[in-house]
């Protein structure tokens, strides 16, 4: 199965709720996922809209690569706050309003043919996905680009985060 990483767009009055009540923001998360994901798929719901989204299993490709293309402040992927009890395989982490601008800021500056400059097989060997060929590059790179849409359209809508591992 392995490890997903997946976010969830939040208001910041929603955020904060999340971080005073992390029952209910496991709740709201689950309900929001579960219901978008039906809405997406009949396209009742827009990217620039979606309040959810996950990478799959290539966050920690991701995580490597960007680390050594342009290292990040916050880390997207296993940066924020964690609060509340373990959701899947870790505690859920909170990003801020500025966390998520940061970080799409920098997401939005890295193109992904930045990421295959420092490309390294062997560095990725403990990454979930290998081996590395033509069909798993280019599953990581439609994750990176919707990864880099999404956090853009966070940032404008002036929403913060709740980021997990599933």
């Amino acid at each position: 199965m392995g490890m997903v990483a997946e976010y969830v767009r939040m208001t910041p009055v929603e955020l904060e709720r999340a971080l005073a009540d992390p029952e209910w923001a496991e709740e709201f998360t689950d309900d929001l996922l579960e219901g978008e994901l039906d809405a997406v798929l009949d396209g009742e719901v827009t990217e620039a809209d979606r309040r959810g989204y996950d990478v799959d299993k290539t966050w920690d490709a991701m995580r490597i690569l960007l680390h050594r293309a342009a290292p990040f402040e916050t880390c997207p992927f296993l940066g924020g706050t964690p609060f509340g009890e373990v959701w899947s395989y870790d505690r859920p982490r909170a990003l801020t309003v500025e966390q998520v601008r940061s970080i799409a800021e920098g997401l939005g500056a890295v193109a992904f043919d930045r990421l295959l400059d420092v490309f390294d097989e062997e560095a990725l060997a403990d990454a979930y996905l290998g081996p590395w060929d033509r069909d798993g590059v280019e599953m990581l790179r439609e994750h990176y680009d919707g990864l880099v849409r999404y956090f853009a359209a966070a940032a404008q809508a002036g929403h913060g985060m709740i980021a997990y591992l599933g």
